[in-house]
């Protein structure tokens, strides 16, 4: 269904709320790096895939395992969220 643009003769599609929110909402991914302050601890990062969002771990993990296994879930839980959250 597409509503038309007045006085221009285009037509733009008519966007339902969740499906836009849907297209929009980026899925994260997790890399781990060294802590900077801690070099024999690591730490995990978040980046989003509309490359606009980076969520940094607040603790740094004595392996390279943990930190990529609870990065994993912090990025599961964003990336699961419910996109109601944001209209």
């Amino acid at each position: 269904m597409t509503q038309g643009s007045p006085g221009l003769g285009l037509a733009a599609p008519a966007w339902h709320g969740s499906d836009m929110l849907e297209q929009i909402k980026p899925t994260y991914r997790v890399v781990t790096r060294r802590c900077s302050l801690n070099e024999d601890r690591y730490r995990w990062l978040l980046l989003s895939s509309d490359r606009a969002h980076k969520i940094h771990a607040p603790d740094s993990y004595k392996t390279e395992a943990e930190a990529q296994r609870l990065g994993e879930i912090e990025a599961s839980f964003l990336n699961e969220q419910d996109c109601s959250a944001f209209s």
